[in-house]
Parts: structure tokens; sequence; C-alpha cells
């Protein structure tokens, strides 16, 4: 009788954890600790960009790079990869925005991260 439920339990119980993990993005991109929120770090970087702060901008970018990459570890597995990689991308064309001091290039690619991150684990 034990052995006939272990043969149940274990796979509804795996499929169960599976599902779990696959359901749960929306949850785990919100912050966990302060250094890990990436959209506050992207609006502060925004105001810096607005303000023409390009020191700030970029010390704000690294933050907001670090930042994603904790939550992407969190998220992987319940979200869309290209969208990820979209992202990481974009981080890296604000870096280059950055040094041509181009505000509107990085205000429309701010915007794009913000869209992107609305619709992840979704």
């Amino acid at each position: 009788m034990m052995k006939g439920l272990g043969f149940i339990f274990i796979p509804v119980f795996l499929i169960g954890i599976f599902i779990l993990s696959m359901t749960t993005g929306i949850l785990l991109k919100k912050p966990f600790l302060g250094h890990d929120d990436v959209l506050h770090h992207v609006h502060v970087l925004k105001e810096d960009v607005r303000n023409e702060q390009w020191d700030k901008a970029e010390d704000h970018l690294i933050k907001a790079k670090k930042a994603w990459k904790t939550v992407s570890k969190r998220i992987q597995f319940s979200s869309e990869r290209e969208e990820m990689r979209l992202i990481s991308r974009i981080f890296v064309r604000i870096h280059g925005f950055i040094e041509a001091r181009e505000k509107g290039s990085i205000l429309a690619e701010i915007a794009e991260i913000e869209y992107l991150w609305d619709e992840l684990g979704r």
C-alpha cells in the first residue's frame, strides 16, 4: 500500500514543483533586498539622464545591471529567455548612449525596459 502511494506522490509532487517554478515569475521579479530592485534603479537612471547628470547615470546603470543579474537568475525558468536577453542588450546600448550623451536614445531604451519589465513573467 505504501509503495503504491510513493509511485503516485513523487510524480505529482515533482509536477507541482515544476508548475510552481514556471508560474512565479511575477513574484520572483519583485525585489527581495534593496539592491535587487531593478525598476527603482532604472527610474533613478531615467531622472539622472533627464537632468543630464551623466556620472550619476553611469553609476545607476551599473546598479541596475547588478540588480538585473540577480533577478534574472531568479526568473530564468519562469520568463521568456529572449525577453531576458533583450533587457541585457538594452543595458549595453544604454552604456554606449551614456558615453555619447544621447539623452533621447537612453530615454527610449528605458521606456522599452519598463515595457519588457511589465511583460516579464506573464
